[in-house]
């Protein structure tokens, strides 16, 4: 794993737990990694943390995963004649 990958993945971590506080001490904890993500990602980068924390904080809504979905439809005929389209 770079280490990119995983100042992403601690920060992912941290926002998802913000999300999802159960009490003060969580959200010390998550706050916690939150800022060693960011500090890292400052110095990774070499940009400003306060930039940095406000980049990741524009990211609204809950951490989610993404899903995507294809489906058919058929009516049992063939679309096309045996010939081919059109």
């Amino acid at each position: 794993m770079d280490i990119a990958a995983l100042f992403e993945e601690i920060q992912t971590v941290a926002r998802y737990g913000l999300n999802c506080l159960q009490n003060v001490y969580d959200r010390e904890r998550y706050e916690r990694l939150l800022t060693l993500s960011v500090q890292s990602y400052s110095d990774l980068l070499d940009r400003p943390s306060p930039e940095i924390r406000t980049k990741l904080s524009r990211e609204l809504g809950h951490i989610t995963p993404k899903l995507g979905g294809d489906a058919a439809i058929f009516n049992g005929q063939a679309p096309y004649p045996a010939d081919g389209p059109g």
